[in-house]
């Protein structure tokens, strides 16, 4: 496990990685759109990893809709 942290701190001090911070799905999936609008022109040789659990993961309550009717 220490050589798997060292990797991540070497990645991160040379700006190999960047980590986004999130609340909510919607701003999750922002992020990501933009980002791979970003690195279209790197074509195969961009490379977006995922990394995000559930728990990561607010999810604003909202009143019902039509299509999702209030089952109450």
């Amino acid at each position: 496990m220490l050589d798997v942290l060292r990797k991540y701190r070497h990645a991160r001090e040379a700006n190999r990685l960047l980590v986004l911070p999130f609340v909510s799905i919607s701003d999750y999936l922002h992020e990501l759109r933009s980002i791979a609008q970003l690195m279209n022109p790197l074509g195969p040789r961009g490379l977006l990893y995922l990394a995000a659990a559930v728990s990561d993961f607010f999810v604003p309550v909202r009143l019902p809709s039509p299509l999702y009717p209030n089952p109450y």
